[in-house]
């Protein structure tokens, strides 16, 4: 008496849609740029913190036309 394996492979491949990540570029872009900052923070030696609070208000600004073209697509799915 043999054992066969049974065979789990598909009979056709599922189709696999890349998705669309543009809806998630803000998130991404603030997720980046906080930890960006924060390695920055750490090692920076001005007491006022100057760069950091440079590189937060280029963060925030890098991000409005991202947060534009979201705010655009999310219209046509409401």
């Amino acid at each position: 008496m043999t054992l066969e394996m049974p065979d789990l492979s598909p009979a056709s491949p599922v189709p696999f849609e890349m998705p669309d990540l543009s809806l998630a570029l803000p998130e991404i872009w603030v997720l980046s740029a906080a930890c960006i900052i924060l390695v920055v923070d750490l090692f920076t030696r001005d007491p006022q913190r100057r760069p950091t609070f440079w590189l937060t208000q280029i963060a925030i600004w890098g991000n409005c036309p991202d947060n534009r073209d979201a705010v655009g697509h999310s219209r046509a799915y409401l």
